[in-house]
């Protein structure tokens, strides 16, 4: 007899390169155990672009308190600087979340004595690439040298604070 597996309802606020492939994922390869209930960006345009590409009817929320009503997990992909406001709004309402931009976490202790008050589950990706884990893997083997490079389409930075303090035009870079 099969497990009956209940599906989870999530929410997707940031809908750039990262927030596509996890949505995209959701819809494709986890559509069995996860409701992929709704999208946000601040361009909504983009959570609009994002929904047409999508094989699963998702709604676009007008606001991030929309979005965390509709859902019980939260997955944010916005940005580090949105992650505090995304993280307490999650947390008042009950929700669990993911946070993707970690960063945000290291850089606002209260954040994490925030999330532990609380009765809602933070999910933190173990990051880009192999991140940490990977790195202590090749450690126990003896690895003496590292080098990571990675690189990040110019449209990925849109809403950066300091690509628009600079009114940096990154349509115009190839």
């Amino acid at each position: 007899m099969a497990k009956n597996v209940s599906r989870v309802s999530v929410g997707i606020i940031g809908c750039g390169t990262i927030g596509s492939v996890i949505a995209e994922y959701c819809a494709k390869e986890l559509s069995e155990k996860i409701d992929l209930k709704a999208l946000y960006d601040k361009d909504g345009s983009r959570a609009e672009a994002l929904s047409k590409k999508l094989s699963v009817d998702t709604a676009i929320a007008t606001s991030v308190d929309e979005l965390i009503k509709s859902c019980a997990l939260v997955i944010e992909s916005a940005s580090a600087a949105a992650v505090p406001e995304i993280l307490k709004k999650a947390i008042n309402a009950g929700k669990d979340i993911m946070v993707m931009s970690v960063g945000a976490l290291v850089a606002d202790e209260d954040l994490m004595a925030l999330t532990k008050k609380s009765g809602s589950t933070l999910y933190i990706p173990s990051g880009a690439i192999c991140g940490l884990d990977g790195v202590k893997a090749a450690a126990m083997k003896g690895i003496e040298e590292a080098t990571l490079t990675t690189t990040k389409p110019p449209k990925g930075l849109k809403g950066a604070p300091y690509i628009e303090k600079k009114a940096i035009d990154l349509d115009s870079l190839k």
